[in-house]
């Protein structure tokens, strides 16, 4: 999920900040590009490839009074995101693009402006692709649109423009004005498919199971999937679990998709203390923890997750990594208990 900020107030929720803060804080460059490399995410990591560019752009605006009401009317932004908008108003389109993007993959687009004055109309239509909508340039969820399910071209380009509805009574005339405070990029499986039937194809792999093993390294093609590999002809032996044990505990340590990354896919956590079933099993995390550590019980023992966040893969998907204890109330008599990992589909 990137979030990208068109105001010179410095955002305070890992969004991207396309305004400069020249001119007092009030200007703001007119085109520009955040490179590859400096585009992160909401989770503060950065999406390998990725950038953003704006064009012909011509006004700015941090007055938070044109914006003053919509603080709390999207929980998608904070409050520093709707204060501030770039726009243009001579019936060129403000154009933004992204670049580098996975062409696996869909994308939902929210976007919207604040900027309310009563002698000013600033309603603005955004266009990707087939796909538009006008937002109301009033306060609450109407200020801004959604479209679902855009789709990268073939370079992964996805760019929005912008149409400017509204009329003005008041010098200087900012007549048919578009205008753009913040917006929200989310990545989504297209086509259809599955999380992991997504990666079951990359590098034009064909015919991967969840519970094959296609490159023959000794781990199942879902587990490697969860486990982040990068793609079905990665050796994931190298991401399996390490074990270790402290004050009677055994500890699991390893890294894992995060769970928007995971699509329906489920990775369990399973201990026992003789290999006889059944097994116990919990939900590894899919987040990292606030607070630490994430706590699962079960009847006779229980796990605590540490997890905190493991960055991305090489294909961009966010990571996850997880340090598991498993308490001693799981040993068998014999003072053993052992671990594993299931996933399923």
């Amino acid at each position: 999920m990137i979030g990208i900020d068109f105001g010179p107030t410095a955002p305070t929720n890992n969004f991207n900040q396309v305004a400069s803060t020249e001119g007092g804080g009030a200007a703001f460059n007119t085109a520009g590009t955040i490179t590859a490399g400096n585009i992160i995410d909401t989770s503060n990591v950065v999406v390998d490839g990725v950038e953003f560019s704006w064009a012909n752009g011509k006004w700015s605006n941090n007055d938070a009074a044109d914006s003053s009401d919509l603080p709390g009317q999207n929980g998608a932004f904070d409050d520093s995101n709707l204060t501030d908008w770039i726009g243009e108003n001579n019936n060129t389109q403000l154009i933004l693009t992204f670049s580098g993007l996975n062409t696996g993959l869909t994308y939902d687009l929210l976007i919207g402006h604040g900027f309310v004055l009563t002698e000013n109309e600033t309603d603005t239509t955004f266009t990707v692709g087939s796909q538009s909508a006008t937002n109301d340039h009033g306060t609450g969820s109407a200020a801004y649109v959604t479209l679902n399910g855009l789709s990268p071209d073939e370079f992964g380009t996805l760019v929005i423009t912008t149409t400017g509805n509204g009329t003005s009574t008041t010098a200087p005339d900012l007549s048919n004005l578009t205008a753009v405070a913040a917006l929200q990029l989310t990545a989504t499986v297209g086509g259809g498919q599955t999380a992991f039937e997504e990666w079951a194809t990359r590098g034009g792999a064909s015919g991967v199971t969840f519970d094959d093993d296609a490159n023959d390294d000794g781990v199942l093609d879902g587990m490697a999937f969860l486990l982040g590999a990068d793609t079905p002809a990665t050796d994931a032996t190298g991401l399996l679990p390490t074990a270790d044990e402290t004050g009677g505990d055994l500890v699991m340590a390893f890294s894992c998709l995060a769970s928007a990354a995971r699509g329906a896919s489920v990775l369990n956590l399973e201990y026992d203390g003789d290999l006889a079933a059944p097994w116990l099993s919990v939900p590894v995390p899919g987040a990292a923890g606030d607070p630490n550590p994430i706590l699962e019980n079960t009847v006779s023992g229980s796990v605590s997750f540490v997890a905190t966040d493991g960055g991305t893969n090489g294909e961009g998907d966010a990571l996850v990594d997880i340090v598991a204890t498993i308490t001693d109330a799981t040993e068998s008599a014999a003072g053993k208990v052992f671990g594993r990992l299931n996933g399923t589909e």
